[in-house]
């Protein structure tokens, strides 16, 4: 799974410790300052929160879905999915397949790992 900075980054020598990147940038920095010193670095799953989980398990269980059909499954308002599948597209776990930005049969799905 690609880096996110949403992702905590688990390391430790005998402690657990665990940091929060806000970017690339500083993740790269904090894997390289503690790998030089032989410390093990794990990135954690993206936390999600319960509307991105609602949202992931109704495209599973879908062949791809629109805003409308996704904001009717998971009960929410239209205007709240756009801001969540943002979320989830930022961290590598749905795409979305479209004519362009005006497209109303724009649909999402869940994006394969490889």
């Amino acid at each position: 799974m690609p880096f996110d900075s949403s992702m905590p980054i688990i390391s430790g020598y005998g402690n657990l410790k665990i940091n929060t990147c806000t970017s690339r940038i500083e993740a790269l920095q904090f894997i390289e300052k503690h790998a030089m010193r032989g410390i093990e670095i794990k990135a954690a799953k993206p936390i999600l929160k319960e509307t991105e989980q609602l949202i992931i398990e109704s495209l599973k269980n879908s062949n791809g879905l629109s805003i409308k059909k996704l904001a009717a499954r998971i009960n929410k308002a239209e205007r709240t999915v756009p801001n969540h599948l943002v979320e989830l597209i930022n961290k590598d776990l749905v795409v979305e397949v479209g004519k362009g930005i005006n497209d109303t049969k724009r649909k999402y799905y869940i994006k394969k790992q490889n």
